[in-house]
């Protein structure tokens, strides 16, 4: 759910990789949204990393998705990028672990606990994406 209404995002692979982002919503973004997914699409086949691609996405926020309740993210860019960061880290990276209790790192950017994924030894947030291997 975004703050307008459903939205379904399709990831396609590739020879084992990320390619093609297929984006369906209902609601006041449908042709921003499709937009959305076709150009992420062309980053993923030039190669760019994901974390690239989704970090931006994160960072979007939309007043009528901060006022929905129902809304799974802060934006519908936000949503994408999560949907993809998900796929990604289930497919192609090593299980998310915890931070240590004895040593929690917070990230410089939104102050949340960051997490140690796919080999990051900085950590990503997962509250705004931010990661420092990126």
């Amino acid at each position: 759910m975004s703050g307008c209404g459903k939205m379904f995002i399709w990831i396609d692979e590739q020879s084992g990789k990320q390619h093609e982002v297929f984006v369906v919503s209902s609601g006041g973004c449908a042709a921003n949204n499709e937009s959305t997914g076709r150009v992420l699409s062309d980053e993923m086949q030039y190669g760019i990393p994901i974390p690239t691609i989704t970090r931006p996405l994160k960072k979007v926020k939309c007043i009528n998705a901060m006022k929905n309740p129902n809304s799974q993210g802060n934006s519908c860019s936000d949503i994408i990028g999560q949907v993809i960061d998900e796929d990604f880290e289930l497919y192609y990276c090593d299980e998310p672990t915890s931070v240590s209790s004895k040593h929690v790192d917070h990230c410089p950017q939104c102050d949340a606990v960051m997490i140690m994924t796919g080999g990051c030894s900085t950590g990503t947030c997962p509250a705004c994406g931010w990661s420092g291997c990126s």
